[in-house]
């Protein structure tokens, strides 16, 4: 299911909500537009507007006009889903907001089973998507093993929601794809910090039932939880609800009898994070031609045990909580290696070889 969660306390205006330009300031996005790569989105179920409700949300934030193609491996939906209608918006809307020079291909699953998002994600694949996102996740279940080898894909970086409810999540598990955890900010208008990023309470993550713990992971110190299997998250974003992100949709959303969405509306959860880390590797796509298994980059930049943070790329969260597990300094299971610092992440890919 979409790892979405809606922020519907109240009446919501599009003013409450983070913009693109507060987002962009608060992880230091590069002031100058850099060209990004193609960006595979992969949804489930039919949303007729979401091109029409892109160009809306792009107009109301002077954002350039988005790049988008759309395909549909087993045939167009028939079948509205207001959740995956919702996913779909948050998914191409931030994606162009983040990344507004990147082309999106956005792959429609005609439902959410595993069968048809796992055949959406290698219909990517074989169209030579480098960078996949998967704002969704499903319960660890026993045979989630056998299904890794779709992630295990030369020069394609997948990126996936780590959950909502703090237990761990697949495909967020495997060890070929990023986990995406998620925090919360208080920002100025400007996009500067107001306090410290925290853990997002209902971010998901934590040891893996099946999937064994990958070398990269071997020395990481988890403040005396010993484990021989996966831990995620691996990177965070801002997730929060509260205030959450402004994304729009024109079609009517019944999620309840109490719940119905139309027009502007306060959007969080880790498909959020999931986009948000996807849009900042669309900045460095070149990089994974010469190193296609960027977790064990990821890692090394760093410095695993201890974690010391060597090149300064992350903002390491000490703060906050899960439902699960507390951010602590180094790596921790709420928020992994901690968030981007996206301006030096861009500089040290530039200056350092990862295979020296």
């Amino acid at each position: 299911m979409p790892c979405l969660s809606i922020n519907a306390t109240k009446k919501t205006s599009i003013s409450a909500p983070y913009t693109p330009e507060q987002l962009k300031k608060a992880y230091f996005f590069p002031d100058v537009p850099i060209l990004n790569q193609n960006i595979a989105i992969v949804v489930a179920y039919a949303y007729p507007e979401c091109l029409s409700d892109l160009d809306t949300f792009s107009r109301r934030f002077e954002l350039s006009p988005p790049n988008v193609s759309i395909a549909y491996p087993q045939g167009t939906p028939d079948e509205m889903n207001p959740y995956w209608a919702l996913e779909t918006a948050l998914d191409l809307e931030w994606t162009h907001a983040l990344a507004p020079e990147a082309s999106i291909s956005l792959i429609v699953a005609k439902s959410d089973s595993d069968a048809d998002l796992i055949d959406a994600v290698d219909y990517a694949v074989s169209h030579d998507a480098t960078l996949i996102a998967m704002g969704w996740g499903t319960e660890e279940f026993t045979d989630e093993i056998i299904l890794d080898y779709h992630f295990r894909v030369p020069n394609v970086t997948f990126v996936a929601a780590s959950g909502n409810y703090a237990a761990p999540s697949w495909p967020s598990v495997s060890p070929s794809v990023i986990a995406a955890g998620g925090t919360s900010l208080q920002l100025t208008d400007h996009g500067k910090l107001k306090a410290s990023e925290l853990a997002w309470y209902f971010s998901g993550g934590g040891v893996s039932i099946y999937e064994p713990k990958p070398q990269w992971q071997k020395n990481l110190s988890l403040n005396g939880i010993k484990t021989n299997f996966r831990i995620t998250p691996d990177l965070s974003f801002f997730a929060d609800p509260n205030p959450g992100v402004a994304v729009y949709i024109s079609t009517p959303l019944t999620f309840s009898e109490n719940l119905v969405i139309e027009g502007w509306t306060q959007v969080g959860g880790t498909s959020l994070s999931c986009i948000g880390i996807t849009s900042i590797l669309s900045y460095v796509g070149y990089f994974f031609k010469h190193h296609p298994l960027f977790l064990p980059a990821l890692y090394f930049f760093s410095g695993q045990k201890g974690y010391t943070n060597p090149y300064h790329i992350f903002h390491d969260i000490k703060n906050g909580n899960t439902l699960n597990y507390c951010a602590d300094s180094g790596y921790d299971l709420a928020t992994g290696l901690g968030t981007l610092n996206v301006s030096k992440f861009l500089r040290i890919i530039n200056e350092i070889d990862v295979t020296s």
